[in-house]
């Protein structure tokens, strides 16, 4: 009976701490917000660590929109502290992503 109970227990509890299917956007935007923070404080090993985090994460969708958001996000902050101006990652792939909003940047 105990046998039963704990097999049970253990395949009902397996069920129920499957990964989301979205985990990757969870993780890239809380490795973009941890990249933001660590950039204004300025952690630079730390951001930097956090960006490539953000990035990773992003690249396992095909959709390209939320790795723009991350490139237009890494350049603001750029331009923000007076750095480079330049937004080559966006532009690779700007042609790819179908999103007006991101238009405006």
């Amino acid at each position: 009976m105990m046998k039963t109970l704990l097999l049970t227990f253990f395949l009902l509890s397996g069920c129920s701490f499957k990964t989301p299917q979205n985990e990757w956007q969870y993780k890239s935007a809380n490795s973009f917000n941890s990249y933001i923070k660590n950039f204004y404080s300025m952690n630079e090993a730390l951001a930097k660590d956090d960006l490539k985090r953000a990035i990773k994460h992003a690249k396992k969708s095909a959709d390209l929109t939320r790795l723009a958001k991350i490139y237009l996000g890494e350049c603001a902050l750029n331009i923000s502290v007076g750095r480079e101006k330049t937004c080559s990652n966006y532009e690779e792939i700007s042609g790819l992503v179908s999103e007006s909003s991101l238009d405006a940047y």
